[in-house]
């Protein structure tokens, strides 16, 4: 048989043609990338190595605002100061990564990152008094992670950009030129805010806004998708645009400030854009006092230590709305941070009244109470969130310390076993997972975990929460605390009671814990001295400077 050559026309050869230059420059592309990642990847390495000359031992904090709280006195500030005078030849840098507010799902969703970026001998974590009902299990798996990897590679950006011009193009084939227009306002909606095709998003928001130059809505989604972008400056110029629309919606400006206070941090702007909307509507409430993100002229004045002028925008709330329990407890606490309790007590109390769930009002309310010696408020107070089913277990914890207050040892006895009968009840399986989680990470990079349990709590609860505890350390705060409160006033140690049975410390309560987690520290790790009679038994790990 001879063989017959096959003809390849002229469009086949341009298109090999394309096809191969294509591959060239995906190929080039995918080096460059790897070789860039690589190069910053070995920078960032070497600045944190720099870090751990002269035999530094990193220690990561973890944690919600009992970790985050204090300043320059918090827990991990003042156990680095302990750590460096009880161990002489290590140097100890402890960091804190605490988050107010925040639930152990939040504190996993950065775990891998900290990890990562400060490369610890020791993981330290106190987590959980935040995680409600609500709590989510924090999924790791690995096609999610897959997933977040590859939309990262522009390889991956350039053939999600193909696939998406063909589907665009086949769905504009036989319609009426007449409907361009609007399939384009269309196409603006579904791609506005996407990072993984940036050039077609920011012109087709250009052409939106040069279509639409009275709508403020195209500047708004151009400037988040320049701070996804990772410039600041652009999207601040966008706001500046989107504020001088002819748009007269007092809503314009709410969305304006939120963008400045939340997203750029910029908070003279932000309360630009409120006043601006109570020209516009002086009884719009939103532009004084929003829940969400802080917002609001009243926080922005707060942030600030413009304590007047927020104390004036907070009774301008209480007057566009007498029933916002909101701005009752938060005038309370800014009466409070000047030490005006008897103006700041009726506010928490009307706050409670109007919603008995309130956190801020329980907390200050039973603190306030229980110091003045109004133990029937107290216990009326408390009586009430449990007939709501409001925090019960918070309230026998704060009846009990009431009762201890009052002498009546065995009703402040009853009151604890209630507390944790009501722990043990609504033992919260999410939060277990999501510490069982934590420690596989941690595991993963052979890094030594503590677990510590917070003040007057027991640690036989954070230890139920691991089927297998070996290897873990675990730090009990119940006694010391405890003594310590026999020893002196529940107010030397707590700055308030939003727990119930504790709150966030002061400067000597965070001595007192940091005190504590170095001794077992000084113990279980380094064999420096003798464990403390109250520390339970673990495994002993040896340090390792990696």
């Amino acid at each position: 048989m001879s063989s017959q050559k096959i003809k390849v026309t002229i469009p086949q050869k341009l298109i090999l043609i394309l096809l191969g230059v294509v591959l060239s420059l995906v190929i080039l592309e995918i080096g460059l990338r790897l070789a860039g990642s690589l190069i910053l990847y070995l920078q960032e390495r070497a600045n944190l190595l720099s870090l751990r000359e002269k035999g530094q031992y990193v220690i990561l904090c973890l944690g919600e605002s009992t970790t985050a709280d204090g300043g320059k006195n918090s827990y991990p500030r003042q156990l680095e100061k302990i750590l460096n005078e009880k161990i002489p030849g290590l140097k100890f840098t402890v960091i804190n990564k605490g988050l107010w507010g925040s639930r152990s799902i939040t504190i996993l969703s950065r775990l891998r990152k900290n990890l990562e970026r400060y490369d610890p001998d020791l993981v330290i974590t106190m987590m959980g008094i935040n995680d409600g009902p609500g709590t989510m299990v924090y999924e790791d798996k690995i096609d999610s992670r897959f997933k977040v990897v590859m939309k990262k590679l522009r390889v991956y950006k350039l053939a999600e950009l193909l696939s998406e011009h063909i589907h665009h193009t086949l769905r504009e084939i036989g319609k009426p030129e007449t409907r361009k227009d609007e399939n384009d306002d269309i196409e603006i909606t579904k791609i506005s805010g996407r990072s993984d095709n940036s050039e077609k998003t920011e012109e087709w928001l250009k052409k939106a806004i040069q279509k639409h130059p009275a709508d403020f809505n195209p500047h708004i989604q151009l400037a988040e998708f320049y701070l996804t972008e990772g410039n600041p400056a652009a999207a601040e110029k966008c706001l500046i645009r989107a504020g001088r629309t002819t748009s007269p919606d007092p809503e314009k400006f709410i969305r304006l400030a939120h963008f400045y206070r939340q997203k750029l941090g910029n908070l003279a702007r932000a309360e630009e854009m409120y006043l601006k909307t109570i020209e516009i509507d002086p009884d719009r409430e939103k532009a004084y006092l929003e829940t969400e993100g802080r917002s609001g002229l009243a926080f922005i004045y707060i942030d600030q230590g413009r304590d007047r002028q927020a104390e004036d925008a907070l009774k301008r709330v209480i007057e566009i709305n007498p029933r916002n329990p909101i701005a009752y407890a938060e005038l309370g606490r800014l009466y409070d941070r000047h030490g005006r309790t008897s103006d700041a007590v009726p506010m928490y109390e009307k706050a409670f009244q109007l919603d008995p769930a309130n956190n801020t009002a329980i907390d200050r309310l039973v603190f306030h109470y229980r110091r003045q010696g109004r133990f029937q408020e107290l216990e009326k107070t408390c009586r009430k969130m449990i007939s709501n089913d409001s925090h019960p277990d918070k309230a026998y914890a704060a009846l009990a310390l009431s009762y201890e207050s009052q002498g009546k040892k065995q009703l402040a006895e009853k009151c604890l076993e209630k507390a944790e009968e009501l722990r043990t009840k609504f033992y919260n399986p999410t939060l277990a997972r999501n510490y069982r989680k934590l420690r596989e990470i941690v595991s993963e990079k052979g890094i030594p975990l503590v677990c510590v349990q917070y003040p007057i709590r027991k640690v036989e609860n954070l230890r139920r929460i691991f089927p297998h505890p070996e290897g873990i350390i675990f730090v009990d705060n119940e006694k010391t605390f405890q003594q310590a409160l026999r020893h002196g006033s529940y107010e030397e140690i707590f700055k308030d009671q939003f727990a119930g049975d504790f709150g966030h410390c002061t400067t000597f309560g965070y001595r007192l814990l940091a005190e504590n987690i170095a001794r077992v520290l000084s113990a279980r790790i380094f064999g420096r001295e003798s464990p403390p009679a109250d520390s339970l038994p673990v495994k002993q790990t040896s340090p390792t400077l990696r």
